[in-house]
């Protein structure tokens, strides 16, 4: 079900870029040699991004409806990726996955499962399908 979600983001991811011809900014790519992109995109990001970002942000917005410390979450995800140069259209997609990703983690704890353990896992599919076409896009430049 997860894997479903995360392939029909880059669906969805893929459809917008085609309609605007608008591809996300990218500049990290060229900072990273490939093991270091495929290191940092498959076990930092997944497991520091949904602790420090999602899951202390969590924290602090919980007593706010879930809806509203969900879209704050998700904002502050997107937005924090802006360190890295990518543009506006890239933080939006980023905010996205950060969304859909909380909405994991609340589904997760409502059936007593680690809510923290599926966003990790779900980030790192996600990751995992963003960084295999980033380092085609890199290989081929």
């Amino acid at each position: 079900h997860a894997m479903a979600v995360v392939i029909a983001i880059r669906i969805v991811v893929v459809i917008i870029i085609a309609l605007t011809g608008h591809y996300p900014q990218q500049p990290y790519l060229e900072e990273f040699t490939k093991k270091e992109l495929l290191f940092f995109g498959l076990i930092v990001a997944p497991l520091l991004e949904s602790l420090l970002i999602i899951g202390l942000l969590w924290l602090f917005t919980r007593r706010l409806s879930q809806g509203v410390a969900t879209l704050l979450t998700a904002a502050t995800f997107g937005l924090l990726h802006l360190d890295t140069g990518v543009d506006g259209f890239t933080v939006l997609m980023i905010s996205l996955a950060g969304y859909i990703y909380i909405r994991f983690y609340y589904k997760a704890r409502q059936r007593g499962i680690s809510g923290y353990w599926l966003m990790v896992v779900i980030h790192l599919l996600d990751n995992a399908i963003s960084v295999s076409s980033e380092l085609i896009q890199y290989m081929s430049s």
